[in-house]
């Protein structure tokens, strides 16, 4: 891996719809960087085996070549019945909750220098995984109305990826990728299978001395076929294609030579399940001398709607029969004319290096959310009265709300074997009562990071952190649970015995009892993270 880069802010002006909360970017290295051998093996308890092997090689004198391959084995996570609703904790006693998985992956990769100023890249990926899990849907069974199942589900895929560059100048380059992806997963509950197609092409240039433009355009095609259990329909057919097009530009304006920049950027796409969509995004940064910097971002983004929410009959609850009711079969209920959800985001952020050692970052942010998910009362179907009532609630846009709060970190390098860091984190929500999806964060977020290398051959890396309580919609999606605040600690050794061989030992979420961290809007069970550890050993050769 050559980078990764987290932008934890709206970028959809570059990224697309989607991008709401931020991008996480991983760039891999040219396969000439990764030369030889590299094999790793390691076992613990929760990660309770796993092996990776690379290998690189020259093909010709343009050419060169990685492939790689890896597997694991992990347990399953701790299940805690005081962590269900109180109704369904005998129905759920009689299955297995195990939710352990293994997962295989291979693939690789080709880089061909064409010309000097032309390259080709060619890589594709295969992966296939099992994993146990329990879950429970509505049903007639007495008298929670509920059934409890364990199972196996499998999934695999491969993708298939293309990339050609080219330099027309030393200030112009352009890239064309071409992409493939499949995928498929098969529960009990449904089978899907997808099939991605995508076209991108972008190009850079940099216009006289002050502005450095990229503009793009894109396309996916996207193809998938589902089927699934009756509790599960679909208003359209099994098999469904969606078309999506794009086109996006940017312009970073240099207003003060190596001073003052504006960015100017927006993304135009066109999607089949609510047309035309604009994704603006105005960005200045000010370096106000070698010490400060200022900079500031207006921001818009959305999340566009899902199968789930624009054509899928979901039974999602049976209320159990009273002495003046029947019982009621609750159905959630696709809306065609569903709109994306909307997010404008403000931030300011300000950095101050008083030398090269220390960095102090602060960053304070408002988001307006609008059109956010939210169900209402439909139609009421009495036509199988006396043995059951169906009630149609529909997906809808009637939910907004906004969030505000502030991030602040420092790095500092005490010397080059010891590496301090410090985040903290605030966000205060305000969002409509209703029952609609996950929108609330933990208020308070605190890590602090040590790296240190008490000799030339040991190195530690120590990480504390504490995640304040939230509110999560159950799984049922019929109230909110408190989600406790919770702490961990990681801790991780590594000894190089040789220049090439590395034997490390870690410690994940130590000195604190298990917790849960969070519950999903499906019908899975809830699970609780604890203490684990793993010890690995490397070679390069």
């Amino acid at each position: 891996m050559t980078a990764l880069k987290l932008l934890d802010a709206p970028s959809a002006a570059l990224w697309g719809a989607n991008a709401v909360n931020g991008v996480i970017n991983i760039i891999t290295k040219h396969s000439a960087d990764t030369l030889g051998g590299y094999a790793e093996l390691g076992a613990g308890d929760y990660e309770q085996g796993f092996i990776g092997a690379r290998y690189g090689t020259k093909l010709t004198d343009n050419a060169s070549t990685r492939m790689y391959i890896k597997g694991n084995r992990r347990d399953s996570l701790e299940h805690n019945s005081k962590d269900l609703d109180s109704s369904l904790v005998d129905a759920s006693s009689i299955v297995d909750k195990s939710n352990d998985w293994r997962h295989l992956q291979f693939g690789g990769r080709v880089d061909i220098q064409l010309e000097n100023d032309t390259s080709l890249t060619l890589s594709s990926d295969y992966y296939t995984s099992k994993m146990n899990q329990a879950s429970n849907i509505a049903s007639m069974d007495e008298p929670q109305y509920r059934t409890f199942y364990s199972e196996e589900l499998e999934t695999e895929g491969f993708n298939l990826l293309s990339r050609y560059t080219k330099a027309l100048s030393a200030n112009s380059e352009y890239t064309l990728q071409t992409y493939y992806d499949f995928a498929d997963r098969d529960e009990e509950l449904y089978h899907l299978r997808t099939n991605t197609v995508d076209i991108d092409f972008q190009h850079q240039l940099i216009v006289g001395q002050d502005h450095n433009i990229v503009w793009g355009l894109g396309y996916r095609y996207i193809s998938d076929n589902l089927t699934s259990m009756s509790i599960l329909t679909s208003s359209e057919p099994g098999s469904t294609q969606t078309h999506l097009w794009s086109a996006f530009v940017s312009d970073e304006i240099a207003l003060m030579d190596d001073a003052l920049w504006l960015t100017l950027a927006s993304r135009f796409e066109h999607n089949d399940y609510t047309g035309f969509e604009v994704q603006p995004n105005i960005r200045l940064m000010w370096q106000v001398d070698t010490k400060n910097s200022v900079w500031t971002s207006i921001a818009r983004a959305i999340r566009t709607p899902s199968r789930v929410e624009t054509n899928l009959i979901v039974n999602a609850l049976n209320i159990p029969p009273s002495d003046v009711s029947p019982t009621i079969k609750v159905f959630v209920v696709g809306n065609d004319d569903y709109e994306s959800e909307e997010i404008i985001s403000y931030e300011m952020g300000y950095r101050f290096m008083p030398m090269n050692s220390l960095s102090f970052d602060t960053a304070i942010f408002f988001n307006d959310y609008d059109k956010l998910r939210s169900t209402s009362e439909g139609t009421t179907d009495f036509s199988t009265y006396p043995d059951y009532v169906s009630q149609y609630t529909y997906f809808e846009n009637q939910y907004d709300g906004y969030n505000y709060g502030v991030e602040l970190s420092s790095m500092w390098t005490v010397t080059d074997l010891l590496q301090l860091r410090i985040n903290y984190s605030y966000i205060h929500n305000e969002f409509d009562d209703v029952l609609g999806q996950n929108t609330k964060a933990p208020e308070q977020m605190v890590s602090s990071i040590i790296d240190w290398q008490p000799l030339t051959t040991l190195g530690v890396n120590f990480v504390w952190r504490f995640i304040d309580s939230t509110e999560s919609l159950t799984g049922e999606g019929t109230r909110y649970k408190t989600i406790d605040s919770y702490k961990g600690v990681d801790i991780a050794l590594n000894w190089a015995v040789s220049p090439d061989i590395m034997l490390s030992a870690y410690g994940k979420n130590l000195f604190y009892p298990a917790h849960l961290e969070y519950e999903a809007e499906s019908i899975l069970l809830p699970y609780r993270v604890g203490y684990s550890y793993f010890v690995k050993a490397s070679i390069n050769f």
